[in-house]
This record gives C-alpha cells, structure tokens and sequence, in this order.
C-alpha cells in the first residue's frame, strides 16, 4: 500500500458454537441394548430298570456333563440365544428315550428355556447262549444248590428263564445237565412230567412218558446253552414257554410251584455230589425229595 494512504476500516469476527449428539442402541426408546444370552435347563427322567449305573451325558452345544438319578435337573446359563442342540448320551443298552433324541431348543433372550427326556429301561430277555449277562438276569432269584453250584430263575410272565452256574473247570462233549421237573409240585410221578437237556452240541426237550425218563417230545419247545465261565464253572440257560399249550409240557402261571432234579452229569459221570437234592434221580415215584421253585418270586 502506498506511503500515507489511510489504513482500511477493521472488521470483527463472530464465532458460532454447534453441538451434536450422538446416540448408539437399538433403537428402544429407553436406549438400553437387548440380553445376548440365556439359560437352559435340561430335565431327564428315568423309569423302569436296571437303570443306568454311570449316569447320562448330556452335550448342550457342546459342554457335556455327566448326570445320575431317576430324575435330574441341569441349567446351563450364559448361552447364545437361538437355537440350541440339546443331546442326551451314553444311555446303558436297556434303556431308551421316549420322542426325540437330540432336540433342538429356542434359547430367549434374557430368560430360561427348558428341555425334557423321558428315559424308559427293561429288563432285557435271556439270550441263551451261555453267558451270563448281567443285565439280562437283573432281578433273578438265586437258589444254592450243592456245593459250588447255583440256581438262577426269573420270568417275563411268558417264559421262565434258568441259569445254572455248576463246578467244574472244562468244559466237554461229556459235561451235560438234565433238570427233571414235576409239573404240579405234588410230589407224584406222573406220565407227561417234564425234562430239559442240554450240552455243548445239542438241547432236548422231553418227558417222562409212563415208563421211562427222557423220551423227547416231538413237538419240542424251549432252548438250552452252555459255556465255561473261566472263572471254574459251566455256565447252562435254558427259557421255557410257561405254558406252551403241549401236554407234555408244564403248565404254569407266575406265582406256581414246580418241583425240580437237577442231575449234573461231569466228565461222563453223575454222583450224588453232582445231583440237586442228592439222588433225586432215584427217588422213583416218590418226587418229595425233588426241590420247589416259585415261578417268578
């Protein structure tokens, strides 16, 4: 600017404040962010028997816990909501789950959401293969017969299933049980008295036919099995039909008595240290010395 020229007018500057506010949330009028999680409980309950010794797994997307008991209870907090895969586990082979098995359960947010089983077990029947299973003869009763011998028996109300668990190391084309029976438990011997045999190759299913012991029935029911347990015994099941509609047959309901000679022929030989009760085979027509077993009880 030229020397001398007067300066121009100053001008003032004005500043202007400007706010902003700034919200974050879900859009809820009370501005507070929704429940990302939520609960389960699992319920299980379990009828019938043998139950499951070692308990259940229960897998909820993935984290496994192991429950026991006829009716349990398990809450599984902080889970993402949505759908939820809920399975029950390690189940022992006579039980089984009523419905569905895994489910998949809606988890809320922000609250409990629930999940039930319902678990039946049976007894399962006797394989006759002669092994004694342990679930197979849950809840048998167990007779002692000689010394080192035993006698197991239960029935399904169909059938009556025998175990006999006999002294003896080996097992042989010569090792063979016969179990003679008397059908009323009237300590008669009457024509049409019933008989079971069994060894390693072959069951029979006989009778006393008037005359002799062992006539085998034509018309023949019933299975028999034997093993050697390793454990110095021979292992025999047999199941019978209770009442199988042959004459030949015992007839029976649970809750019958039924007489019985067990005649345990080892190494090719009976003695009377083999027999139950000693020498029943020789009482004739006298079956007083036969023992009684109660069908089922």
């Amino acid at each position: 600017m030229p020397f001398g020229l007067p300066l121009p007018p100053t001008r003032s500057l004005a500043l202007v404040a400007l706010t902003f506010l700034i919200a974050c949330g879900d859009g809820d009028s009370d501005g507070v962010a929704p429940p990302t999680t939520g609960s389960l409980t699992v319920a299980v309950t379990t009828t019938g028997e043998p139950l499951d010794a070692d308990g259940y797994s229960i897998d909820v997307a993935g984290t496994v816990r192991i429950v026991t008991g006829t009716s349990v209870q398990e809450t599984y907090a902080d889970l993402p909501i949505g759908s939820t895969s809920v399975e029950l586990g390690d189940l022992q082979e006579n039980c089984t789950v009523d419905g569905a098995n895994p489910l998949n359960v809606s988890v809320p947010g922000g609250d409990n959401a629930t999940a039930s089983f319902e678990v039946t077990c049976v007894v399962p029947a006797v394989t006759v293969d002669g092994v004694r299973g342990p679930l197979e003869w849950h809840g048998a009763s167990e007779e002692a017969l000689y010394d080192g011998s035993t006698l197991i028996h239960r029935t399904d109300g169909t059938l009556l299933f025998l175990g006999f668990e006999l002294e003896d190391a080996t097992l042989g084309d010569d090792d063979g049980l016969t179990v003679r029976f008397d059908n009323a438990a009237n300590g008669t011997l009457d024509a049409g008295e019933h008989s079971i045999n069994a060894n390693l190759s072959r069951y029979l299913d006989g009778h006393f036919n008037g005359t002799f012991w062992g006539r085998v029935d034509t018309d023949a029911h019933g299975e028999g099995a034997v093993a050697n347990t390793g454990n110095g015994t021979n292992f025999f099941e047999f199941s019978f039909p209770l009442d199988s509609g042959d004459p030949l047959d015992f007839s029976l309901a649970p809750g019958s008595a039924l007489g019985y000679c067990v005649i345990y022929v080892k190494d090719g030989t009976a003695t009377s240290a083999t027999m139950f009760p000693a020498g029943c085979n020789r009482a004739g027509d006298d079956l007083t010395r036969y023992a009684t077993l109660i069908v089922g009880g």
